[in-house]
Parts: structure tokens; sequence; C-alpha cells
């Protein structure tokens, strides 16, 4: 019985370190997908796989778009090899359900909207998949 009791709260306290981790990281880090994303690109990508951006953002050799999250509010530029950074940002709100780990992003435009993620972590924190939950 005290194994079990000892097995619940170790997985309890894990899970909870776990899930304020994977917040902790989004917002301190900028991440980097392969993804172009536009106002109107936004809402049809089911995955996006973000990788920690670890170098200067000038040695990227793909198109990308990059990603930083605060405490409430996803911005997102576009980075163009040759080009640099566009100065276009995409802005959404999200909120973190940190029983669930989902994400939901809200994007305000003329058919305003919002996607439910499940994050994945894989590998060290390195490397973030957010899959769209079906509606």
């Amino acid at each position: 019985m005290k194994q079990v009791l000892f097995l619940t709260l170790f997985i309890s306290a894990f899970s909870s370190t776990a899930q304020n981790y994977t917040l902790t990281q989004l917002q301190n880090n900028q991440w980097i997908s392969p993804l172009v994303i536009t106002d109107f690109t936004i809402s049809s990508y089911k995955e996006i796989g973000l990788g920690k951006l670890n170098a200067p953002i000038d040695s990227i050799k793909i198109n990308a778009s990059v990603w930083m999250f605060d405490e409430k509010t996803i911005s997102i530029r576009n980075y163009t090899l040759g080009k640099g950074l566009d100065s276009t940002v995409v802005k959404c709100s999200y909120t973190f359900d940190p029983k669930k780990n989902t994400i939901q992003i809200f994007h305000f435009t003329q058919d305003s909207s919002f996607w439910e993620y499940n994050l994945g972590i894989i590998s060290s924190g390195n490397y973030v998949v957010m899959t769209r939950k079906e509606e």
C-alpha cells in the first residue's frame, strides 16, 4: 500500500513538473518551424513541428517561421533565406492547459478561429510537436 501511495505521489509530482517545464520552455526560447505561416495559412496545419532556435537567426539555411511565446501571445515572423526576418508578424493569443498538456491558439481576423493542439516534447526539450485535435 505504501508503495502504491509513493508511486502515485511521484507520478503526480513528475507530471506537474513536466507540464510547468513545457510552458517555461515555450516562453523562454525562440522556436523555428519549416512552415511559412501567414494570416491565411495558419489554419491549414494539422501538425506543427517546432525546434528550439539555438543559433543566430542568420545561420538558418531554409525559409521558415520563427515563433515567440510570451505569457499570452504568440508572435510568428517568417524568415526568408537571403532576406532575413519579415516585418509582418502574425499574432495569436493562446491558453495552456497543464492538466491536458494542450494549447489553444486563438487567431483574430474577420473569421476569428481557435484551434486546440496536443503538445508533445521530443528529445531533451529541443523539439515540440503540436498536433491539432479533431473538431
